[in-house]
């Protein structure tokens, strides 16, 4: 299992959820978050300067759906502009359903 986890501008939030939805994958947490990414610093940063994103994060249980999502986010996030934002991937050892005991791939059903 991977977690894709990705940081892109939030005006591009409802078009990569969309995709997502309508390519059979969910269960996607989407956090704001404020950062920046590979800018050059002179000077000190006020955190009010900090670019406003948001973070998805998306467990799948095999590489062809990481692909898929990582295809997606990337081709609804894509624009030619700095900031664009970032993919990450993380290998999942575990994941449990609180609700049923579920674990892993059965818990992301």
């Amino acid at each position: 299992m991977k977690m894709v986890m990705a940081v892109v501008n939030e005006d591009r939030l409802s078009d990569i959820i969309n995709a997502l939805l309508k390519n059979g994958i969910s269960g996607i947490t989407v956090s704001d978050t404020r950062g920046f990414g590979n800018i050059a610093l002179d000077r000190e940063l006020d955190p009010s300067e900090l670019n406003k994103k948001v973070k998805l994060e998306i467990v799948v249980s095999s590489d062809s759906y990481k692909q898929q999502a990582i295809d997606i986010i990337t081709e609804n996030a894509h624009d030619l502009n700095h900031g664009s934002g970032k993919i990450f991937v993380y290998n999942v050892d575990e994941v449990y359903r609180i609700r049923t005991g579920e674990r892993d791939a059965d818990a992301l059903r």
